[in-house]
């Protein structure tokens, strides 16, 4: 059975900002909301200066300024180092940057970032052990074990994922327990309430340990994140947006994820993680036409220096996905072809590594299986650092005869 594939820009901050960058309002902030139903449960140890830090780093991050939110969260650190929020955001960032920044090419940001995990959990402890049930140190500790589930999610360690999985939902449940007021906890809630129902029809080896979810009830909570959440509302709305482009059980609502992205990127118009995950909910809604002047726009910025020049694989293949779904398949090769030449250090980026694979599919669909057989090849000799090389395989040992171009990103099989 085919598991359930994930966009790059849907599985934005899915586990990731959990709450995580989104953690829970600090007390001192709920205490002056208007419609407050009570006081804080807690003392907050979130100063009006970090929570500025925070939210800046957030604005960082899917503006895709990885040095400045760098720079941001360890202020967070070192304003209150015994708080386990900029420790935690730090975390977040080194996530972010290598699914991201690097299109999880880098892979030796790897350690660093399961260190800061730990450390983490570490200083998420140690003030639980002097602030019990605060609900700021639940939702950190909650979302850091949800950031390392984020991970492992992407590179199929689907076990490890499940468990880090587990445990962080039990914080995040104690700390809207504690607080019922804390909005953006229903954005993990709501991811592990969606996942935990879909996952156990998709992911084999997860079927024998996942019970209990319930994916309406997960888009609710999703919703009163979007609605509500102070740090969580973007993520959520992101999540919502992957939900409505690929759920296959009766929610799936294209023209609304068009809606929830044109706002988005009028929120952040210089984003390329954002402009892509536009592109790709057109795409979803059949918006061909506007996929490839989109995808001809995107490229511009990349030409032009505003978008990076990794990005250009990105670019080339979003483009070459809308020519073909056109029946512009000449063309749409080439674009292709020059996606699979686009490198990260010295090695073909995650997006080249598709363009090869794609590239491939539409050789099959044009006749040219020689060809087709070389660039599978070429797909299966790089590191298989995103588990695409067995679909690289399975192109060489059948030709792709689909018809149609099928979803834009790389997946898995």
């Amino acid at each position: 059975m085919t598991m359930m594939t994930k966009r790059s820009w849907g599985a934005l901050l899915l586990c990731g900002l959990l709450a995580a960058a989104g953690t829970a309002a600090p007390a001192w902030a709920a205490s002056k909301a208007k419609k407050a139903k009570k006081a804080p449960v807690a003392s907050s140890g979130v100063s009006p200066e970090m929570e500025r830090a925070l939210l800046q780093s957030l604005d960082d991050i899917f503006r895709m300024d990885f040095d400045a939110a760098d720079r941001d969260t360890k202020r967070v650190m070192e304003l209150n180092p015994e708080h386990p929020y900029g420790y935690l955001a730090v975390s977040v960032v080194t996530l972010m940057r290598y699914l991201y920044d690097t299109e999880q090419t880098d892979q030796s940001l790897i350690k660093p970032f399961t260190e800061q995990v730990k450390r983490t959990e570490k200083v998420a402890k140690a003030w639980l052990d002097a602030h019990p049930k605060d609900p700021e140190a639940l939702m950190a500790m909650g979302a850091a074990l949800g950031v390392l589930s984020r991970l492992e999610c992407t590179r199929r360690e689907w076990l490890d994922a499940y468990f880090h999985g587990r445990d962080a939902i039990k914080y995040v449940r104690k700390a809207a327990k504690a607080d019922p007021d804390l909005h953006d906890a229903h954005l993990g809630i709501g991811m592990y309430e969606y996942y935990t129902d879909v996952y156990s029809h998709v992911v084999k080896i997860l079927t024998k340990f996942l019970f209990g979810g319930n994916r309406l009830r997960g888009i609710e909570h999703l919703k009163l994140a979007a609605e509500k959440g102070r740090y969580s509302a973007t993520a959520a709305k992101l999540i919502l947006v992957e939900i409505y482009t690929e759920d296959k059980f009766g929610s799936r609502d294209t023209a609304r994820a068009v809606s929830i992205m044109a706002g988005l990127r009028k929120d952040y118009p210089d984003s390329p993680m954002l402009h892509s995950a536009y592109i790709i909910s057109l795409y979803e809604n059949g918006d061909y036409r506007k996929v490839v002047s989109e995808s001809r726009a995107y490229l511009d910025r990349v030409a032009s220096g505003q978008y990076r020049g990794l990005d250009k694989a990105k670019g080339r293949v979003m483009l070459a996905t809308g020519l073909w779904a056109l029946g512009k398949k000449t063309e749409a090769l080439e674009s292709f072809k020059e996606a699979s030449l686009v490198h990260f250090n010295d090695r073909l980026s995650r997006w080249a590594v598709w363009g090869l694979i794609r590239s491939g599919q539409l050789m099959d669909e044009l006749g040219m299986r020689k060809e087709a057989l070389t660039s599978y090849s070429l797909a299966s000799h790089e590191p298989d650092h995103w588990k695409l090389r067995s679909l690289a395989q399975a192109g060489a040992r059948r030709p792709y005869k689909r018809g149609e171009p099928g979803p834009i990103p790389p997946l898995q099989d």
